[in-house]
C-alpha cells in the first residue's frame, strides 16, 4: 500500500465536494495558547492584523472567523462585528469572538481612537471631568488648557499695546 500525501484523504469521490467545514478544518492549527490559528490565506494591510480568508463556493469568500463563529456557535446578529477577545485577528477559535458594536469593537483595539478613549488627562495633566472637557469635531479637548491658551494669546497680541499706551 503507497502512503498518501498530507491532505489528500480530504479529496472526494469523483463527482463530490469536499463539505466546507473539512476544508476549513484542514487549514486550522490549533494552539497551546488555545488560539485556532489560520493557515489559509490572509487578508488585510498590516502584517500584525491580516484576517482570515475562506472560499465557500466558487468566488464566494468570506472572513473565515465569521465562517467559524456561525458554525460553531450562531449568525452574528445583524449590526454588530467579531471581536477577537484575544486579540490576534488570524484566530479563528469562536469561543475567542464575541459580538460587539462597532463602537465597541474600535475601543477595544489599539487604534488612535481607542488609545485617546482610554486617557484620563490632558497632555499637560489637567483632568477630563464633564466641567473640564468640551466636545469638538468627533473629538474632546480640555476647558483648562483653552483658557490657558486665550490667556497667552490675548497677551501676546495686547499687553505690549496696553502698556505702551498707558505710558504716553
Amino acid at each position: 500500500m503507497s502512503k498518501r500525501k498530507p491532505g489528500s484523504e480530504l479529496k472526494p469521490a469523483p463527482g463530490r465536494k469536499v463539505p466546507a467545514i473539512h476544508r476549513f478544518s484542514a487549514k486550522v492549527e490549533r494552539l497551546e495558547t488555545g488560539c485556532w490559528k489560520w493557515n489559509g490565506c490572509l487578508y488585510g494591510s498590516k502584517a500584525n492584523s491580516r484576517y482570515g480568508q475562506f472560499t465557500l463556493a466558487h468566488h464566494v469568500s468570506i472572513p473565515a472567523h465569521i465562517f467559524a463563529f456561525q458554525e460553531f456557535r450562531y449568525p452574528v446578529p445583524s449590526g454588530l462585528q467579531l471581536d477577537h477577545l484575544c486579540r490576534n485577528t488570524w484566530c479563528v477559535n469562536p469561543f475567542h469572538l464575541q459580538p460587539v458594536t462597532a463602537q465597541i469593537n474600535v475601543l477595544r483595539g489599539t487604534s488612535f481612537a481607542a488609545i485617546n478613549a482610554k486617557k484620563t488627562h490632558c497632555k499637560h495633566g489637567h483632568e477630563f471631568t464633564p466641567e473640564n472637557t468640551y466636545e469638538q469635531h468627533g473629538g474632546r479637548g480640555c476647558k483648562e488648557c483653552k483658557r490657558i491658551e486665550a490667556r497667552n494669546r490675548w497677551r501676546r497680541l495686547h499687553w505690549d499695546s496696553t502698556r505702551l499706551a498707558a505710558c504716553s
